[in-house]
């Protein structure tokens, strides 16, 4: 992934890669990225487990989206960020 500038949280975004890890600890998190007409879907994982698809695409220009997933048993995790169609991008 390479860092862009832009109005995302701390000023830049990752955009382009192919599978970025995050590990994190507790019973939730959170994926904020940024949708725009140039990038396309990504696919999350949480411990290995498939979650959804969600589209990052958005017409109208550049915004934030953000993906919540609660509920897990409290203690060490793995959220995992897949490129599917296109470029993704994490904030």
């Amino acid at each position: 992934m390479i860092a862009r500038p832009s109005l995302a949280s701390g000023g830049s975004f990752l955009d382009g890669g192919h599978v970025a890890w995050f590990p994190f600890t507790g019973q939730s998190v959170t994926y904020e990225t940024i949708a725009d007409p140039w990038h396309g879907q990504v696919r999350l994982h949480v411990d290995g487990a498939f979650q959804d698809t969600f589209s990052l695409y958005e017409p109208s220009g550049r915004i934030t989206r953000t993906f919540s997933f609660t509920g897990l048993v409290d203690g060490p995790h793995v959220l995992q960020v897949r490129a599917y169609r296109g470029n993704g991008t994490v904030d």
